[in-house]
């Protein structure tokens, strides 16, 4: 009788999460026109004789979908501080300035003089468009190479954020653009109703962030706060 009970159980418990283990999950973002969501940033960089810590608040605005996907979405500084050695200062807030995107969410950069000479935006590079098109289910592992590097990612599942339910990813990268070198490791959430990005954690050990500049450690936070 026990053994039968097993069985059942087992039989049962097999069949209640097969579908779990099947089931599909897409991390492309739904853009909605209107949408809006404030996050709270943090980045720091220290190298030999220097360090960087910025905070920063920004409001993010979807402001036009268009039929084939691409979108256009507003992006306003709220205000934060920036510490150069210690040494802190307050960063004023800035009038809202238009970014826009392809529909796999890769930035159409029109001016590119000179934020492809930023660090911090050729680092983020590595992640920006890199979400499969198709759904994929708990353990599917894929890569991206963009024009600054290579990355390797790997959907870990679900996962619970305090209330929001979010979907899970790791990620490791390389650096092979001229001038630039080093290796990034992030873990990202995004919420499970629409893709949008909840939370993002990304460092790098020895980021070398151009031509003659010093190694250095770099880490960015993002925290969605509403």
């Amino acid at each position: 009788m026990v053994a039968s009970k097993a069985v059942l159980f087992l039989t049962v418990a097999t069949l209640g999460f097969a579908p779990l283990q099947d089931k599909t999950y897409s991390l492309r973002e739904k853009h909605k026109e209107g949408s809006e969501r404030t996050y709270e940033i943090a980045v720091n960089f220290e190298a030999e004789g220097f360090t960087m810590e910025m905070k920063s608040k920004n409001h993010f605005k979807i402001t036009k979908v268009n039929a084939d996907g691409s979108y256009e979405e507003e992006d306003t500084l709220l205000g934060g501080t920036i510490k150069f050695n210690g040494e802190e200062q307050a960063i004023d807030p800035e009038d809202a300035k238009t970014h826009k995107y392809d529909k796999d969410g890769k930035e159409i950069k029109e001016d590119k003089t000179d934020e492809e000479e930023d660090p911090i935006s050729t680092l983020l590079d590595l992640l920006d468009g890199s979400d499969p098109a198709e759904a994929i289910k708990a353990g599917h592992k894929w890569e991206f190479e963009s024009k600054v590097g290579k990355t390797k990612f790997e959907f870990v599942g679900p996962e619970k954020l305090e209330d929001i339910e979010t979907l899970k990813s790791t990620c490791e990268g390389k650096f092979t653009k001229e001038g630039f070198s080093g290796d990034m490791t992030a873990t990202s959430w995004v919420r499970a109703s629409d893709a949008s990005l909840q939370k993002l954690e990304l460092k790098t050990e020895n980021m070398v962030p151009g031509e003659g500049a010093p190694a250095g450690k770099v880490k960015i936070t993002v925290i969605r706060t509403e």
